[in-house]
């Protein structure tokens, strides 16, 4: 009989595998990109600034005026 070692780490599955293989090639890409194109990665920055404060603030107005946290 075979005695599990109780350090073994499972093994993910393997879609998450190929999502984080995926997300992993898009990294490399984007930061490549950026990398020859500066102007690229501050244009992005800038865009997902906005996008962030955006949702931030329909999120605070939405607790300021039902008065309930989500």
């Amino acid at each position: 009989m075979g005695v599990k070692n109780p350090m073994q780490t499972p093994k993910l599955p393997n879609w998450v595998r190929a999502f984080a293989i995926v997300g992993g090639i898009i990294a490399l890409l984007a930061g490549l990109l950026i990398l020859i194109y500066p102007g690229l990665g501050i244009l992005a920055v800038v865009y997902m600034l906005a996008f962030a404060l955006i949702v931030i603030g329909a999120e605070r107005l939405s607790v300021g005026i039902t008065g309930h946290i989500f």
